[in-house]
């Protein structure tokens, strides 16, 4: 499976991710928009794992199914 730009397409609201952001790496969390909430203010896309959230500082993303490796690095 190959790493999503996340300006390219975005995940399905609610849909289990991986996601990489330069700081943080690779984590497992859930996708949801902020696009037309009040929420927005914060940024366009919210995800949510066991250790926070990011907004728009999600580089990249990909679809996570149970039992996935963790894959490398987009930038790999």
């Amino acid at each position: 499976m190959k790493w999503i730009k996340i300006e390219d397409k975005v995940p399905i609201e609610g849909q289990k991710t991986w996601t990489y952001f330069v700081h943080t790496g690779i984590s497992v969390m859930t996708y949801h928009s902020l696009e037309g909430t009040k929420d927005e203010i914060f940024g366009k896309h919210l995800f949510i794992g066991g250790g926070g959230f990011l907004t728009d500082d999600v580089t990249h993303w990909m679809p996570y199914t149970k039992g996935n490796k963790k894959p490398k690095s987009p930038n790999t």
